[in-house]
This record gives C-alpha cells, sequence and structure tokens, in this order.
C-alpha cells in the first residue's frame, strides 16, 4: 500500500481487482479543505481512459509490475514478434500498443518489456540506439542558405535529418526520445 500522492506516471495500481497505468496527475490543495490528488488512468485490460480523484492520504494497492528481457524478432503490419530472453517463447504484440517502436528496432536487438498480468504493457527502448545509414537524399556541401541538414534512411526504414557529411554506411546514434540525430559512432 502506498500513499496517493507517492504515486508517479508508468505506476500501476490495483483498483477494485483491475490494474491501472498512472497516465498522469496532480496534486491539488484548494484554499479550503483537504488536499487531494487528480489521476488519468489507463486500463490496462481494455486501454480505456479514466480520470480519479484520491484524497492525498489515501493508501492505494500497488499492482505487480515484471520486468521482462525479449529480444526483437521481426514485424509485419499489425504485429511485432519477439522471443523471451529466457524461455525462448514467441511472443506477438499489435503495433498499437507498443507505437514508440516504430522505426527504432532491429532484429536481434534485447529490450526491457514491462508485464502485468502475463500482457505486456509496454516496451522500454534504451535512450540512445546505433543504425546504419541505407540512403542518403542529395545535400552539397556549402549548401547553408536553408538548415546543414539531409534526409537519411536507415536500416529500419526510418528517415531522419542529419548533418550534411553523413554518409551511406555509416552507423549514426539517436536518441530514441526525441526520434533526432544525435552523432556518429
Amino acid at each position: 500500500m502506498i500513499n496517493a500522492r507517492q504515486i508517479k506516471a508508468g505506476r500501476v495500481i490495483d483498483l477494485d481487482g483491475k490494474f491501472y497505468e498512472v497516465v498522469s496527475y496532480q496534486y491539488v490543495k484548494p484554499g479550503k479543505g483537504p488536499a487531494y490528488m487528480r489521476m488519468k488512468l489507463k486500463s490496462i485490460k481494455d486501454k480505456t481512459i479514466i480520470e480519479k480523484t484520491f484524497r492525498s492520504e489515501e493508501k492505494l494497492k500497488l499492482g505487480f509490475i515484471e520486468q521482462k528481457k525479449l529480444i526483437f524478432l521481426y514485424n509485419d503490419d499489425r504485429t511485432y514478434f519477439f522471443m523471451d530472453g529466457d524461455s525462448y517463447e514467441q511472443i506477438s504484440v499489435a503495433k498499437d500498443r507498443v507505437t514508440n517502436l516504430k522505426g527504432l528496432v532491429k532484429e536481434g536487438q534485447l529490450l526491457c518489456a514491462r508485464v502485468c498480468e502475463a500482457k505486456i504493457i509496454g516496451i522500454e527502448l534504451p535512450n540512445f540506439i546505433s543504425l546504419k545509414v541505407v540512403s542518403v537524399e542529395g545535400g552539397t556541401k556549402g549548401d547553408t542558405v536553408k538548415a546543414a541538414n539531409k534526409n537519411v534512411q536507415l536500416e529500419t526504414g526510418m528517415t531522419l535529418s542529419a548533418p550534411l557529411f553523413i554518409r551511406e554506411g555509416d552507423l549514426i546514434k539517436i536518441d530514441t526520445r526525441s526520434r533526432k540525430y544525435v552523432g556518429r559512432t
């Protein structure tokens, strides 16, 4: 059990036997009356979002989150396929459940999944990854009327803006949170 004011985004709580992930929270201290926490909660089961208010001293039950190592295998139009790093079992996850992976994962990449009630509720990427440049859009040295960047396509199919000196075959470092070029590796 934990006080409502100690809850942070990303935690999972158990409300009447149903598990919810905290999407956002706000501590409110009105001029009169006791303080309270206003939270947006996303159901683990059906992804519906509800808003709930709790007294700040109210005790909430935390849901158990398990960390599981997964290896990315491949994806198709609607699904990502992974292999459990411990049991070698193949696991499939709908693309709409893990939208943060689009264009940032390659075959054989090790990822960390968050599991609640035997369901994957999210897959975390490392903050930085290295990907190979497979094609480069034309950019001319000295062409600095606009920003000195050009579009490059990565081995995962993702296209992003990179400096003019990047060539085909280069390994570049990408920040997965902002999906931007950071440097060469």
